[in-house]
């Protein structure tokens, strides 16, 4: 109310001069020179100018006076590292824009919800990726990466660990697991070849197979993105496993 009462009691002033000023020219405009008239003119327009300039000055202090008091209050809560304190914030933001809707108030709330869902992702791999580890093998293989692989072999009891590497890894803002296996297999002919397979365990705990050190593949693995990655991964495999060999190491079943 007292914003609304500062503004209005600021337009009717303007108003008024404006009126006083009209009234004066038509009422003098046979006795002042022309001089005279031009100065007055620029005079009114001046201090109409200055009331303007003072009353939007005012009004816009007064509008962001609690928004002011609000960010200074709570403002340094969006520096935390907590998911928890940052979420907080956000509530806090919403609260205040039930009542003035504030572009930075509003702004402020969206960071801070998106700072707390990537903070909360890290902490989640990190406690996924200590349990990868602490599940990893005597010799080095890890039961749910050779799952993965066996799930798209041609002979999954033929399989044989040789040996694997774990390696961190930032991809496209976003954190993975590297995981490089050498194996054995039987292929169709019946044929042992040896073959290296690239694996990352994502943010959400799932682990997915890549045709090379530098690809990635989102969803689950299947025959046409294999025959896709088919000859960037042959060239990874020590030159011992063909790209066809690749191919038919993962075949199904159901030719058979």
């Amino acid at each position: 109310m007292r914003k609304q009462l500062v503004f209005t009691t600021l337009v009717t002033l303007v108003s008024l001069l404006i009126t006083l000023t009209l009234i004066f020219f038509a009422s003098n405009s046979n006795t002042i020179s022309d001089s005279e008239a031009d100065i007055a003119i620029l005079v009114a327009v001046l201090v109409i100018g200055l009331i303007v300039f003072a009353g939007i000055l005012c009004f816009s202090i007064l509008s962001t006076r609690k928004e002011r008091a609000f960010l200074k209050e709570h403002g340094d809560q969006l520096s935390s590292e907590d998911p928890k304190v940052l979420l907080e914030f956000s509530g806090k933001c919403d609260e205040y824009l039930k009542d003035k809707y504030s572009f930075e108030v509003s702004h402020l709330s969206q960071q801070a919800k998106t700072k707390a869902t990537n903070i909360q992702k890290q902490i989640d791999f990190q406690a996924n990726l200590a349990t990868f580890k602490s599940e990893i093998s005597e010799d080095g293989s890890h039961p749910r990466v050779i799952s993965t692989l066996k799930e798209h072999m041609h002979n999954p009891d033929s399989f044989q660990h040789v040996s694997s590497e774990y390696e961190d890894v930032k991809k496209d803002g976003k954190h993975y697991y590297k995981i490089t296996m050498a194996c054995r297999g039987t292929n169709t002919f019946g044929a042992l070849v040896l073959q290296t397979h690239f694996f990352l365990l994502d943010e959400d705990n799932q682990i997915s197979v890549i045709g090379s050190p530098d690809g990635t593949e989102s969803g689950a693995v299947n025959m046409e993105k294999l025959s896709v990655s088919m000859d960037v991964a042959a060239s990874a495999f020590e030159g011992i496993a063909s790209a066809a060999d690749l191919l038919a190491f993962f075949s199904s079943g159901d030719e058979e």
